[in-house]
C-alpha cells in the first residue's frame, strides 16, 4: 500500500508535467509531444515547476503542504490550451521526423536498453540510498518533513550537519518531502520510483535525440552506452541529484535548438537551477547563449528575457535562505587557490578527464569522443552551440580555482560532474548528414 501511495505522488508530478505540456509555450519540439517522449518531457517540466511552487509557499507561510501542488494539476488542465504555435519560417531548418526501429539488431538493442532500465527501476525501488543520496539530499527531506519547514536545523546548525552540504538547493529534499507526506512517515526506501522515473526520463530524451541523429541501431546503441556507464547507473540507484540536471540539461539543449525556444526554457533553467549549485552553470551558459546569438524578432526577445527573469525570480526564496543563514556555495566556500596553482591543477585536471576517457565504464567515453568529432568539425554556429561551449569549461572551472584538495575532488565528483557533458555529444552528432533525409541537417 505504501509503495502505491509512493507511486501516486510521482504519478501527481508526471500529471502536472503533461498538464504543461498541453500549452504550446511550454511544450517541446513535435517529438516530445506524443508517446512515452511526452512523459519524459512532462516529468522534467512537472518536477521542475513542483520545485519551486513547494519552494515559495514553504518559505512564504513557513509551513510544508502539497495542497499547492494539487490546485496548480487542477488548473494547467482547466485553463484552455490556446492555438498552436505557427511552424518556423526558416528554408534552412530540416525536421528529421520519427523513425520507426528498423532491423533486428535496432529491436534487440532497444529491448537491452528497456532491460537495463527495468533492471534499474526494480534496483532501485526498495532499495537504500547511497551515502551522498542520504548525507547530502534526504536527510534533508527528513528535516522538513519533521520540522514543516524550508529552513531546517540542517541549515541553522553546521556544527551538526555540515557534512550535508547545507548549500545545495532544495528540488530534490522537497520532492522527497512531498512523496513523504503521502506516506506520512518517512523511509528512503520509498523513495524508489522519484529517482527512478527520471532515470526513464534522461533515458528517453537521449533516445529521442539519438534517433533524431543517428541511422539505428547506433541511436538505441548510444542510449544504452550512456545509460549502462557507471556514473549513471551509481546516480539512478543512489538517488543522486546528478541524474535529474542531466535531464533539465539535455531539455536545454533541445530548447536551444528552436528557432524560438518557449518559456519551457525557463522551467528547464529553473529545474537545473534548484537541483544543483552546478545548476548555476547551467544558467550562466543558457543567459551567454541567448545574448550571444540575435533574437529573429520582437517576439523571440521577449521570450528569451522571459526565460532568464523567471529562473532568478523562482530562485530567490532560497537565495534568500542563504543570505539570511550566511551560507554560500561549498566548493568556493573557503576562498580561491593562489593563480599561481591554477596551471598545475589544470594539468592534474586534465590528465585525470583523458584517463577517464579510456575507461569504457565511464561515460566520459562516448563524450569525450565525441568532443574530439567536435574539434574536428564544430557544429553550427548558434544558441545550442554556445551553450555547450560555455557549459563544459564553466563545469570546470572549480577544480582549477578551488582551494579544495583536488584529489579530493576528482575522486569524488569528476565522474558525476562529466556526466553533464552527455548533451556536447548529441550537439555534435546534430552535425551528422541524415542519411534518410537526403543529406539534411537534423535539428531535433
Amino acid at each position: 500500500m505504501e509503495l502505491i501511495r509512493a507511486v501516486w505522488a510521482v504519478g501527481v508530478l508526471l500529471c502536472l508535467g503533461l498538464g504543461l505540456a498541453r500549452h504550446a509555450l511550454l511544450a517541446g519540439p513535435d517529438w516530445t509531444r506524443t508517446g512515452p517522449f511526452l512523459c519524459a518531457w512532462a516529468w522534467g517540466s512537472g518536477t521542475a515547476t513542483a520545485g519551486a511552487l513547494l519552494c515559495w509557499t514553504t518559505w512564504i507561510s513557513e509551513e510544508f503542504s502539497i495542497i499547492p501542488v494539487y490546485g496548480l494539476v487542477g488548473l494547467v488542465w482547466i485553463w484552455p490550451k490556446g492555438a498552436p504555435e505557427p511552424p518556423p519560417q526558416i528554408a534552412t531548418l530540416h525536421m528529421n521526423p520519427a523513425r520507426p526501429l528498423a532491423g533486428r539488431a535496432s529491436r534487440w538493442v532497444f529491448v537491452a536498453l528497456v532491460l537495463l532500465m527495468v533492471v534499474l527501476t526494480l534496483d532501485r525501488t526498495g532499495g537504500r540510498l547511497e551515502w551522498d543520496g542520504w548525507a547530502v539530499w534526504e536527510i534533508k527531506a527528513r528535516a522538513i518533513y519533521l520540522e514543516n519547514r524550508l529552513d531546517t536545523v540542517v541549515m541553522r546548525d553546521l556544527s551538526r550537519f555540515g557534512f550535508a552540504h547545507p548549500d545545495y538547493p532544495p528540488l530534490l529534499p522537497l520532492l522527497e518531502t512531498f512523496v513523504y507526506r503521502h506516506l506520512q512517515r518517512t523511509d528512503e526506501r520509498l523513495l524508489g520510483p522519484l529517482h527512478a522515473a527520471w532515470g526513464w526520463s534522461v533515458a528517453l530524451i537521449v533516445l529521442g535525440l539519438a534517433r533524431r541523429r543517428l541511422p539505428d541501431p547506433f541511436g538505441p546503441a548510444l542510449t544504452l552506452a550512456v545509460m549502462a556507464s557507471g556514473p549513471i547507473l551509481r546516480g539512478i540507484v543512489g538517488g543522486l541529484a546528478d541524474v535529474p540536471l542531466l535531464g533539465y540539461n539535455l531539455m536545454i539543449l533541445v530548447l536551444l535548438e528552436r528557432p524560438r525556444p518557449g518559456v519551457g526554457l525557463g522551467l528547464a533553467v529553473l529545474g537545473a537551477l534548484l537541483v544543483k549549485n552546478e545548476g548555476r552553470v547551467t544558467f550562466g551558459a543558457t543567459a551567454l547563449a541567448l545574448i550571444l546569438t540575435k533574437a529573429e524578432d520582437a517576439s523571440s526577445k521577449s521570450r528569451r528575457i522571459g526565460s532568464l527573469v523567471l529562473p532568478l525570480i523562482l530562485f530567490i526564496p532560497w537565495i534568500w535562505l542563504m543570505n539570511r543563514w550566511h551560507l554560500s556555495v561549498d566548493l568556493l566556500a573557503g576562498g580561491t587557490a593562489p593563480i599561481a596553482e591554477w596551471p598545475a591543477r589544470l594539468s592534474v585536471l586534465g590528465c585525470s578527464t583523458l584517463s577517464r576517457c579510456l575507461d569504457p565504464t565511464k561515460v566520459a567515453g562516448p563524450v569525450w569522443i565525441a568532443i574530439a568529432l567536435w574539434i574536428a568539425r564544430p557544429p553550427a554556429w548558434g544558441p545550442a552551440f554556445l551553450f555547450c561551449s560555455f557549459l563544459g569549461p564553466g563545469l570546470m572551472v572549480p577544480y582549477v580555482v578551488s582551494q579544495k584538495d583536488l584529489c579530493w575532488l576528482i575522486n569524488t565528483s569528476l565522474d558525476r560532474v562529466l556526466m553533464q557533458f552527455v548533451p556536447v555529444a548529441m550537439l555534435v552528432f546534430r552535425s551528422c548528414p541524415d542519411r534518410r533525409d537526403g543529406g539534411a541537417l537534423v535539428c531535433g
